[in-house]
């Protein structure tokens, strides 16, 4: 965290190290970790350039939360801009329970 934080200062801009951010709030799970993921992973999106899996992580977060339509469309994101996803088959049975 300390770490990340200090690069967050030097690079505020960085969609990489939002991602990152993100994904340390997102294993963590203490309180109000899945909304400063969200929190996050929207900022890496929006200074464009994330990793294909920012939308993977954003569909689990949006899955603790009991956010299922936001999390179906993450996951349909995800496997729409990594068509090819090693884990396709896990993300679908996602999206199938979710509808």
């Amino acid at each position: 965290m300390v770490l990340l934080n200090r690069l967050l200062k030097e690079h505020d801009d960085s969609a990489e190290v939002h991602f990152f951010l993100g994904e340390l709030y997102r294993l963590r799970g203490e309180k109000d970790d899945c909304e400063n993921a969200c929190s996050e992973y929207q900022k890496a999106l929006e200074l464009g350039g994330p990793l294909p899996e920012i939308y993977r992580s954003l569909g689990v977060v949006y899955l603790r939360m009991g956010k299922a339509k936001e999390a179906c469309d993450s996951f349909e994101e995800y496997l729409k801009v990594n068509p090819d996803a090693s884990d396709r088959q896990i993300i679908e049975s996602y999206i199938n329970r979710l509808r």
